[in-house]
């Protein structure tokens, strides 16, 4: 099973002309900063720890770097087997945590879908219009704003084929003709990042998502797919739904904010 870093790499590349604008390697090693210019989330705009002391080091160019991009600092540090659990110092708070899961192909297998759901690849425009729609619904509430990137950015242009060096699937698990599961496979080679899961805020708890992850990842499989790998945002109760799914915990990241004076 690949590591942290391993993934690490592979999320940025992944994401690297859609949520991700810029990457910047930090002096020596105190890591690498990512930023979006049109997603305002911490997710996207933050310097990933290599090696504290390092970063600490250069507090100050990782500050200006920060402020001529008009983002607040965060930092991101994962633990990792040789570090244990490590920290950052005050001021430094922790604000929140995601995990890193992955999972190979051991176990996957075809499924059939109840009666009236259908998992389609969206290959058309009209599809990439239900995507984002559906994207809208579950994270922003259905509406629109300036801080939102959304994963289709031209869905009138969509015709199912991605450029790059990765192979973008955006996936529909429909109820009837009502899409109620979205997800995206981002894949290079015989790996997978798993993104954009979510239900129709309508439908949850139906166990849908899992028929859709289940569903997708059987697809992908057959086109030889052997590892994958997703982020759990700020939720710890994601962690346990996808256990239940065979993903495996590679390692736990939290977010740093400076605590200013006064």
């Amino acid at each position: 099973m690949s590591a942290y870093r391993d993934w690490l790499d592979f999320h940025i590349d992944a994401q690297l002309g859609m949520f991700i604008d810029e990457v910047i390697p930090a002096p020596g090693r105190a890591g690498k900063l990512i930023f979006s210019m049109q997603e305002a989330e911490p997710m996207w705009n933050l310097l990933f720890v290599d090696v504290p002391s390092e970063a600490l080091r250069h507090e100050k160019w990782i500050a200006e770097a920060f402020a001529a991009r008009g983002r607040r600092p965060v930092w991101y540090l994962a633990d990792s087997p040789d570090q244990g659990r490590p920290a950052l110092p005050s001021p430094w708070q922790p604000r929140g945590q995601n995990t890193w899961m992955a999972r190979g192909m051991d176990g996957i297998s075809n499924i059939a879908l109840p009666e009236g759901m259908t998992l389609r690849r969206v290959l058309t425009p009209a599809q990439a219009e239900h995507f984002n729609q559906l994207y809208l619904n579950i994270f922003w509430e259905g509406e629109m704003s300036p801080n939102v990137a959304l994963p289709i950015p031209e869905p009138e242009a969509w015709a199912g084929v991605s450029g790059g060096s990765f192979k973008t699937h955006h996936w529909l698990l429909y109820r009837g003709e009502q899409p109620a599961v979205m997800l995206t496979t981002l894949c290079r080679g015989e790996r997978a990042g798993l993104y954009n899961v979510g239900t129709e805020p309508k439908l949850t708890r139906r166990g849908y998502a899992t028929l859709a992850i289940r569903a997708v990842l059987a697809a992908e499989r057959r086109e030889g797919l052997q590892e994958t790998f997703l982020l759990t945002e700020c939720d710890p109760g994601l962690e346990h739904f996808y256990a239940r799914l065979g993903f495996r915990t590679v390692a736990t990241g939290r977010f740093y904010c400076r605590r200013e004076a006064g």
